[in-house]
């Protein structure tokens, strides 16, 4: 008899020291708050092909699963559109006509923009082991770009992490174009154009 009143006593204070949601909410109203509405989380991957020879222009449909490694229980996440991965073979940059292609490969920090002046014209240089065929090309397609920048994670968040800070001013404005072995240079079409500014680490969809 004994046990059962102690079993029962160690019950109830394990129960009274439980906050229940209803608790929460309640001091959030007196606060005049509310919580945030739930959403999805949205984290970049990079996909790479591991096939031995490798593929031409792998591909992964929309809606496959991916799962973090070594999550428990696991943590899943799904493609929104199908992605195809281009045989990337180097990686070129320059500033104001300047190769900076050698920093970028040692991972130096680049200046984009240098002290004292309030434009420049950086260029970026994909070059693929093979050209891509007009059936992975047709009008209305776009190809994404991560830009990772050196700003401290603490005081400038990525856009995809929890503590990014939307609607703020830009106080500059960027416009891309682009040009090929076989064709001139041409801006994007103002639904693909990305007029923002390189203020935080994202991924632009040109």
């Amino acid at each position: 008899m004994l046990e059962l009143f102690a079993w029962l006593l160690d019950q109830r204070i394990y129960w009274m020291d439980q906050t229940p949601d209803a608790l929460g909410l309640a001091i959030l109203s007196l606060l005049r708050m509310s919580p945030m509405p739930a959403r999805a989380a949205v984290t970049v991957l990079q996909i790479q092909d591991s096939a031995h020879p490798p593929r031409s222009f792998p591909w992964a449909a929309a809606g496959m699963l991916m799962q973090l490694g070594d999550s428990n229980p696991p943590l899943l996440f799904t493609l929104d559109d199908d992605i195809t991965l281009l045989p990337v073979d180097s990686i070129g940059l320059s500033v104001d006509s300047v190769n900076r292609t050698n920093d970028l490969q040692q991972g130096r920090p680049i200046p984009l923009l240098s002290a004292g002046k309030n434009a420049a014209e950086i260029g970026i240089v994909l070059t693929l082991s093979t050209a891509i065929p007009a059936t992975l090309s047709p009008p209305g397609q776009f190809f994404s770009l991560m830009i990772e920048l050196a700003t401290p994670p603490s005081e400038v968040p990525a856009e995809w992490s929890d503590g990014a800070v939307s609607g703020v001013t830009a106080p500059a404005m960027v416009s891309w174009s682009y040009t090929s072995a076989r064709t001139v240079r041409r801006s994007l079409s103002r639904k693909r154009r990305c007029m923002t500014v390189l203020r935080v680490c994202g991924v632009r969809a040109l």
